[in-house]
């Protein structure tokens, strides 16, 4: 099990890869109800022994989930629950749009009550800041590796 930036899926709408305890999801456009079955795998590629941190990047072109894809991302969280140490969300954009972004991510994590899970939620508005959250729920993992390896990845180009 690499340890470091591995992609698990990779299209034009969603991107998943793990890095060291963490899951990676880019969300780009669409949200396909098919994305959660992308984090399942990276979970299944992290030891399953480690807390993993869900780190979730929502770009300003992302649409909102349709309601069978917030369901499948909703029974995620709680069947991997006990193995979460939090869930953070960034929000990557400025203006309007991004605050549009970050008022559905939050009612999504925060107000649908299948999203109640026992572990911490973070919504935020720049990577720096999503990753010394991360840091904070895993000390071992040092911020700036990890906006690296996010950096890595969001350049890459899905195969088409």
């Amino acid at each position: 099990m690499s340890r470091e930036l591995a992609v698990v899926a990779m299209s034009a709408d969603v991107a998943v890869a793990t890095f060291r305890n963490v899951v990676l999801c880019h969300f780009r456009l669409e949200t396909p109800v098919t994305c959660a079955a992308m984090l399942r795998e990276a979970m299944k590629a992290l030891p399953p022994t480690d807390k993993t941190v869900f780190f979730g990047v929502i770009e300003t072109t992302s649409v909102p989930p349709n309601q069978a894809a917030r369901e499948a991302f909703a029974k995620f969280f709680e069947d991997y629950s006990a193995r979460m140490a939090g869930a953070i969300v960034a929000i990557r954009g400025t203006g309007f749009r991004a605050a549009m972004v970050r008022t559905i991510a939050s009612g999504v994590l925060h107000l649908l009550p299948r999203f109640r899970v026992p572990f911490p939620k973070h919504i935020v508005g720049s990577l720096e800041e999503a990753a010394g959250h991360a840091h904070r729920l895993s000390p071992e993992l040092d911020p700036d590796a990890l906006l690296g390896a996010f950096r890595r990845f969001s350049e890459m180009a899905p195969n088409q």
